[in-house]
């Protein structure tokens, strides 16, 4: 029964939202839970506050003249909620005009928070000690979503170029924030984020490694500058340098060693690191300028030869920069690797490839065996084997359903051909290679360039089209 029958001025009101008229919407809305959930639970929680309008006809109805996506909200919780706040107003000469116009406005006219303005509310709500999950729920929102607003707003550098220009997702903002210490990694992360976003996980890899390789490089660097050694820290060898078992001492040929090279004035370390574990540094000893110092290059070295100088070099900061971008990409597959096999169902043709490899991966499963399968356990989430305990595969084999065992089969045949790659299977891929990368592909891995050069070698020329500061952090 309508509790409303006179409209002698305007007033608020409290009404039960099916006794509303909706008059034709301005908009379409044929499911309000499919076409604004976060709408539907707010309401289901703490109801309508903010008033809906209508208009009174001559039978003492009321018209709803805009708020059409609250009154559907509200229905579909009427129990909870039973009446919802309408202002009601006497309608105009030009009614049906005039409320399509009113439609607009608040349509169009109305402006939603910022992700900025996000960050902050939720920086505040953090406040009065409540967890994301918390938030997320008292504001209708993904507990992921204010996690990374969170982590925004510790990072005083995201933060401000969230302010500056809000064309990213806020979880992707929130990626930045691991290098907020970093400004160069920050600034090329952030560009890299805006203009190639699909490249930013192999960009940020790079980041990380280059930091920990900084880090490792300047406690190593520290304690050799106490002991009176010179020492070069760069990401690559000087242009002017050499290593010294790529010299000899004069055209004689004598090999150049630590010892009868420590009197020249090119004598120096070269800090290099291992290029699959950032923190192992490798101190090198090299010359820095080997020419002026009359030094000549050695012959069958793999060093200086007799190719143009700047020819050596340009090859030289060719493979550097792609086994460093194998060696990231590395980390970015991996990761997709542990989420792929820590599902229940396997990717497609499963079975195909590991009857296929079973039959003709001699040469990586016999690299593998001899070793346990190294990286089964970090691909599969298991802790690493143990001196004289069973390994923690087979301890899993024994109670695995069937399905689960074949996913361990598959992990134990994808760490046989992760465990035969080196930073440089780029350059030459052994055909089983060829066919691991096509299968990752067909499995929908978004492979890196340097990934895909191991079946197409052209697949370099993408290097180019990179953001300039992705390849820098090579």
């Amino acid at each position: 029964m309508n509790t409303v029958k006179t409209w002698e001025t305007p007033g608020l009101y409290y009404v039960d939202p099916f006794e509303l008229v909706l008059d034709d919407n301005s908009r379409e809305i044929d499911d309000i839970r499919a076409k604004n959930p976060g709408l539907c639970d707010s309401v289901a929680k703490y109801g309508v506050k903010t008033a809906v309008t209508a208009n009174p006809d001559e039978n003492g109805n009321l018209r709803l003249r805009y708020g059409f996506s609250r009154v559907l909200a509200n229905r579909l919780c009427v129990d909870q909620h039973p009446t919802i706040p309408v202002i009601v107003v006497e309608a105009g000469e030009e009614d049906e005009a005039q409320r399509l116009i009113d439609q607009w406005d608040e349509n169009t006219q109305r402006v939603g928070y910022t992700q900025a303005e996000e960050v902050q509310i939720f920086e505040r709500m953090a406040l009065f000690d409540l967890a994301p999950e918390e938030i997320a729920e008292k504001l209708s929102t993904s507990a992921d979503r204010v996690t990374a607003g969170l982590a925004v707003a510790r990072s005083a550098a995201t933060r401000e170029a969230l302010r500056e220009d809000d064309q990213l997702t806020l979880e992707q903002y929130a990626a930045l924030t691991e290098f907020e210490s970093d400004p160069e990694a920050h600034a090329d992360l952030l560009d890299t984020l805006r203009s190639w976003p699909g490249n930013f996980a192999f960009a940020a890899a790079r980041w990380r490694r280059k930091a920990a390789r900084r880090a490792a490089c300047a406690e190593a660097a520290d304690e050799l500058r106490a002991r009176g050694e010179v020492v070069i820290v760069d990401d690559e060898l000087p242009d002017a340098s050499a290593r010294l078992h790529d010299l000899h001492a004069d055209e004689n040929g004598e090999n150049l060693t630590v010892d009868n090279h420590a009197g020249c004035p090119g004598h120096a370390l070269f800090l290099d690191t291992d290029a699959y574990h950032s923190e192992t540094v490798k101190p090198v000893p090299i010359c820095t300028d080997w020419a002026q110092h009359g030094h000549t290059p050695a012959t069958n070295s793999g060093g200086p030869a007799e190719r143009p100088a700047e020819d050596l070099t340009a090859e030289r900061r060719r493979v550097i920069r792609n086994n460093k971008a194998w060696v990231a990409a590395q980390d970015v597959r991996r990761d997709k690797l542990k989420a792929l096999l820590a599902k229940k169902t396997p990717p497609k043709q499963a079975e195909q490839f590991i009857a296929t490899t079973l039959m003709i991966g001699e040469h990586e499963l016999q690299k593998a065996l001899p070793r346990q399968h190294p990286l089964v356990c970090e691909l599969l989430g298991y802790s690493e084997p143990a001196p004289r305990t069973i390994h923690p595969v087979l301890a899993e084999l024994r109670k695995a359903t069937a399905a689960r065992a074949k996913m361990i089969t598959l992990g134990l045949l994808i760490a046989a051909f992760e465990h035969s790659l080196r930073k440089d299977s780029w350059r030459a891929p052994t055909e089983e290679q060829k066919r691991y990368f096509r299968t990752l592909a067909e499995w929908g891995f978004d492979l890196h360039w340097v990934e895909r050069m191991v079946n197409d070698p052209s697949a370099e020329d993408d290097a180019d089209a990179q953001p300039t500061g992705e390849i820098a952090a090579a």
